[in-house]
């Protein structure tokens, strides 16, 4: 059983890094960036870049843990851009020998936010506590500490010494058991005090019951680091019977405004079953359908209409869709469709080009790169002609020749990186649906 006091020994007294401005409890939503290089801004010297050999182990189990911490506790993960993220994580060789990884924390005056640096010793993989590290350090993000007093920076309250150990709360330097990304009992009660239950519970997360709407505005960004559950038959609603056979709900018709910043409403429901129809510039109706056991042992069934206006993204209990509000999942599905059509598939593909447009860099930047890693032809004639084939498939003969012509003398006078970016924005005939980064599925509207 743990208690109050076990859970005070877990956070910070003041949970100055929660990485939420908002009340404890409280649902969020928290950016996270992985990070290529050190960010300018950031005093620690040590770090070097997440380049190493075992790169994608890490990636992998640091997924892993954020899927975790999001069943356990009112958080939702989202991939941002550096700029805007809270939780960067970064691998680096760490000089102390002791020392598998670490979180820093720091104010983001841009951000007026706490913002946290994780970095992994790129050695790490090779130690006993690989997996219980990388969730350690993510743990510390979210404002959890050290139970016990390992060094003179841990502050009290301190868990018994009967208590302190890794089969309760993976915060602890005493480690008994199994390594592995699992939360302990200790780590849930204390994430759940700062963040909620889980949000796929189907609770309107930061709506209370009675309200019909909500709104984010300029000043607070609410929206931007919370997301917003629809209303569901678990909320307090009475169902009348109009003639016996047809029921209606007295709250139903909710409106949320997201306002400014990149918005998300949780949907509790599998995509296919929520009709979603435009009904203005950025509004949308949501429609569901609901089966109701009633009193009298019969079914009714329950039509929600809700309307959303200035979200950006919707969450269903299977998926994710996001609108392609920066372009950067058509650029990315251009530049496959200039070089690399056979990958148009290709999950990881998509994710890491993504990502890279995510940081900030351009399209051209991105075919300089592919140039320079031999993934298309370097003779000019050899790259025109295979842009061609790739995205204008159908033109043969003169007109193949005569378009060629064309693109090698274009060539000649911009570069190759300029033709490649130049022709990929005018591939404007590609499919986004189903473009993926690490779950998120992206439509263009």
């Amino acid at each position: 059983m743990v208690t109050t006091n076990d859970i005070q020994t877990l956070l910070d007294s003041s949970y100055t890094y929660k990485n939420s401005d908002f009340p404890i409890g409280t649902p969020v939503q928290i950016g996270v960036n992985f990070l290529l290089s050190r960010p300018g801004d950031w005093p620690e010297t040590t770090f070097q870049s997440l380049t190493s050999k075992n790169l994608d182990i890490y990636e992998q189990n640091i997924l892993e843990a954020l899927a975790l911490v999001e069943q356990a506790c009112g958080v939702d993960f989202v991939l941002l851009p550096e700029n805007q993220a809270r939780i960067l994580l970064g691998l680096s060789s760490i000089t102390a020998t002791d020392l598998a990884g670490y979180a820093q924390h720091r104010y983001k005056d841009s951000l007026s936010q706490y913002v946290t640096q994780i970095v992994y010793d790129d050695e790490t993989i090779d130690s006993s506590n690989f997996q219980s590290t990388i969730i350690h350090e993510i743990l510390h993000a979210l404002g959890l500490k050290h139970p016990g007093h390992y060094s003179p920076d841990d502050e009290g309250p301190y868990l018994s010494s009967d208590k302190d150990n890794t089969g309760n709360t993976v915060m602890s330097y005493n480690f008994t058991g199994q390594d592995d990304l699992n939360l302990r009992t200790y780590d849930i009660a204390a994430l759940q005090y700062l963040y909620g239950p889980p949000i796929s519970a189907g609770i309107r997360v930061g709506i209370s019951s009675g309200d019909k709407q909500r709104s984010g505005t300029a000043a607070d960004e609410l929206f931007a680091l919370n997301s917003y559950t629809l209303w569901t038959q678990n909320n307090d609603t009475q169902f009348t019977s109009t003639d016996g056979s047809v029921y209606r709900a007295t709250e139903t018709g909710i409106l949320i405004d997201g306002n400014s910043g990149i918005d998300e409403v949780f949907i509790p429901l599998a995509q296919h079953q929520v009709e979603i129809s435009p009904a203005g510039d950025n509004v949308l109706n949501i429609s569901s359908e609901w089966s109701i056991e009633l009193s009298d042992n019969n079914t009714g069934k329950l039509k929600l209409l809700d309307r959303l206006e200035e979200i950006e993204r919707l969450r269903f209990s299977d998926k994710k869709i996001a609108w392609d509000i920066t372009d950067n999942a058509l650029e990315t599905m251009q530049l496959i469709a200039t070089i690399a059509p056979a990958l148009e598939n290709d999950l990881p593909t998509r994710g890491a080009i993504l990502r890279l447009l995510d940081q900030g860099n351009s399209l051209q930047s991105l075919f300089e790169l592919a140039i320079q890693n031999n993934l298309v032809p370097n003779i000019n004639t050899d790259l025109a002609a295979q842009t061609i084939h790739n995205v204008l498939p159908s033109i043969t003969g003169s007109q193949f020749d005569d378009l060629k012509a064309v693109c090698i003398d274009y060539i000649e006078n911009n570069g190759q990186a300029k033709f490649l970016s130049d022709v990929a924005s005018l591939s404007m005939n590609v499919n986004l649906v189903g473009l993926q980064q690490n779950g998120m599925e992206y439509q263009q509207v």
